[in-house]
């Protein structure tokens, strides 16, 4: 199960972290996923590996932050990174990492455009509420 965990803004640390059986944590660290110290998994994924302890079926989630406020191709670039370790796959992630750069200047050209608005006001936005 590849599933994100919300937060505000952009992640700056894109860890990704495992939830899985004890026996099976070696094979992840390996990769350099760290393991979840807790979670809550909900949804489907929770569901689906719920399931597997009940059938005492072979599951594992990884997860990594991902941001509520904006397109965040970096959450799923850092998965598929964590897969393609893992399972020794070759997903492609090109236009991945382009889309993540091109977000991330995108962003930084907004923040500058911030940065000279209140430069020209005089203010700052820490004083502009009070």
């Amino acid at each position: 199960i590849l599933d994100g965990a919300p937060v505000s803004g952009i992640p700056e640390d894109r860890k990704t972290f495992c939830v899985a059986e004890e026996g099976r944590f070696k094979k992840f660290q390996d990769q350099g996923v760290e393991v979840a110290e807790s979670a809550l998994i909900t949804g489907m994924g929770g569901a689906i590996l719920s399931e597997c302890l009940v059938r005492k079926t072979i599951g594992a989630s990884l997860l990594t932050h991902v941001s509520l406020n904006f397109p965040d191709p970096g959450a799923v670039l850092s998965l598929i990174n964590s897969v393609n370790a893992i399972y020794d796959f070759k997903i492609n992630t090109d236009v991945l990492e382009k889309s993540v750069t091109q977000l991330h200047k995108e962003i930084n050209k907004i923040v500058d455009q911030y940065k000279k608005m209140y430069k020209k006001k005089g203010e700052t936005p820490e004083t502009m509420y009070g």
